[in-house]
C-alpha cells in the first residue's frame, strides 16, 4: 500500500511539476501579451496624434486654399473692372476722335470758306 502510494505521490508530483512548468509558460505567453498590448496601446496612440495632426495640416492647407481663391476672385473682379473701365476709354477716345474729325472738318469748311472770301476781296481789289 505504501509503495502504491508512494506511486501516486510521485505521478502527481510529476504532475505538478508539469503543470508548474505549463503554468510557467502561460505566465511567459501573459507577459509576452502584456508587452504586446502595451505596444499596440502606444501605437494607436502615436496614430492619434499623427492623425489629429494631419487633420490640422489639412484644415491648414484648406484655409491657405480659400485665401488664394478668395485672392483670385478678387483679382478677377478687378480685371473684370479695369475691362469695363477700359471700354469706358475706348469708347470715350472714339466720341474724341469723331469730335476732333468733325472739328477738323470744319476748321477745313472755315478755311474753305476764309480761303474764297480773301480770293474775292482780292477779286475785288
Amino acid at each position: 500500500i505504501l509503495e502504491i502510494k508512494d506511486s501516486f505521490i510521485n505521478d502527481l508530483q510529476q504532475r505538478l511539476h508539469e503543470e508548474e512548468a505549463v503554468n510557467a509558460n502561460y505566465m511567459g505567453m501573459i507577459n509576452d501579451q502584456k508587452v504586446l498590448l502595451k505596444n499596440s496601446e502606444n501605437t494607436v496612440q502615436n496614430l492619434h496624434q499623427y492623425h489629429q495632426e494631419l487633420k490640422s495640416l489639412i484644415a491648414d492647407r484648406d484655409d491657405m486654399i480659400n485665401h488664394k481663391l478668395n485672392e483670385i476672385e478678387a483679382l478677377n473682379e478687378s480685371l473684370h473692372a479695369r475691362q469695363l473701365e477700359i471700354e469706358d476709354l475706348s469708347r470715350s477716345l472714339r466720341d474724341s476722335e469723331e469730335k476732333a474729325f468733325n472739328l477738323e472738318r470744319m476748321m477745313q469748311r472755315k478755311d474753305g470758306e476764309v480761303s474764297e472770301q480773301d480770293r474775292r476781296i482780292e477779286e475785288r481789289e
